[in-house]
């Protein structure tokens, strides 16, 4: 879709995430998406960085840094000497290390662009981050109800913060038709008659996955079958084995590491399970209702939001293995339920988390900041 000329804007996205996770791929999306509306996007990124890989790819045009810490003059110069050169109407920062490196660039060299914030997490921002979003801010985006309120309960003037969720691209994370499930199952050397429960996340305690190897013996033994597939990486995978090990569950939990493309993983889940102890929105659950999965997930932060309790999956007490194994085995005796859960997860994702939404808003907003 191109945007007409008069409302072309010259944007400069910053994020500056060390890792790929949920709000790189949304950063990624959102520029990737203004690009194609025909703005000049801008991409400033840390060196050598996965978000800097994926960006090449697609030929968005990037910068890329190195980055010191929070209070790194060295960095902050870097930033704004880019901003100066490039002169961007609006500059979007999509994480807490750009926005105090880049809000400072912009504060320091007195620019005129209008400073655009995320916030991707549901807890309160402290003292002095409240400040930063009071005083450096023109407008910050809350990705869910829960990141509002909790800038609103920071005394962020309610006129500054939109709700813009974040988004999944429904055409990429489609109903497989089986293929992608074949193709998973087979390469995993997994029997089609097992029944399948997976995640997708960093291994960090936020993600709690422990609670998951918790809730198996107890799956298990209604459905010994079941087979338990935990992607993505962290530090905390070697203590999450032994878990699984003492337990005795480790020959039915499967440590998929880190996949690029996760679809053929979700075509291939009966349930997908999200057990955070805290979550700015959830990502992953998104990617999982648009490839028609039910979701468990955690009643904490913005998926609370995303899954509609008895109607797209079901939402559980954070930390409750028996809670969480009870979910999931009601799922896995009722194939009637799963499959309503499942066209309820779709439509959820096509109505309210589409990428079209998120753009229109996004770029609404940008047209609507100062010039």
């Amino acid at each position: 879709m191109e945007t007409n000329e008069s409302a072309r804007l010259r944007l400069m996205e910053i994020d500056l995430g060390r890792d790929w996770a949920g709000g790189q791929s949304q950063s990624f999306s959102l520029a990737h998406g203004m690009a194609q509306r025909g703005h000049d996007v801008t991409f400033l990124c840390r060196a050598d960085g996965e978000l800097a890989r994926r960006l090449a790819q697609h030929r968005i045009h990037r910068i890329e840094i190195s980055v010191g810490g929070r209070l790194s003059i060295p960095t902050v110069a870097r930033i704004l000497r880019h901003m100066r050169e490039t002169a961007p109407q609006v500059i979007h920062v999509h994480d807490s290390l750009s926005f105090w490196l880049g809000g400072l660039a912009a504060k320091m060299g007195r620019l005129k662009a209008p400073l655009v914030v995320h916030k991707r997490t549901d807890h309160a921002p402290g003292r002095f981050a409240a400040f930063r979003y009071r005083n450096l801010a023109h407008r910050i985006i809350a990705i869910s109800r829960a990141a509002e309120k909790a800038l609103l309960e920071a005394s962020v003037p309610q006129e500054k913060v939109a709700l813009i969720y974040s988004s999944v691209d429904c055409e990429a994370f489609e109903p497989d038709d089986g293929s992608l499930e074949t193709k998973f199952r087979t390469e995993m050397g997994l029997s089609a008659r097992w029944p399948l429960i997976g995640t997708i996340g960093s291994l960090v305690s936020r993600k709690d996955q422990s609670t998951i190897i918790q809730s198996a013996p107890a799956i298990l033994q209604a459905y010994p079958d079941t087979c338990f597939i935990i992607c993505g990486s962290g530090p905390l995978q070697a203590s999450l084995e032994d878990q699984a090990k003492r337990l005795e569950v480790d020959n039915r939990v499967v440590f998929l590491g880190e996949r690029e493309d996760v679809r053929s993983l979700l075509a291939s889940l009966d349930i997908f399970v999200l057990p955070s102890v805290a979550e700015g929105l959830g990502v992953s659950a998104l990617e999982a209702m648009a490839m028609g999965k039910p979701v468990v997930a955690s009643r904490v932060g913005g998926l609370a939001e995303v899954v509609e309790d008895g109607h797209t999956g079901f939402l559980i007490k954070p930390q409750a293995p028996d809670d969480l194994a009870a979910a999931v085995i009601q799922l896995l005796q009722d194939a009637d339920k799963r499959k309503a859960f499942a066209r309820n997860a779709r439509l959820r994702a096509e109505t309210v988390f589409s990428r079209k939404t998120m753009l229109d808003l996004t770029e609404a907003l940008y047209l609507s900041c100062p010039s």
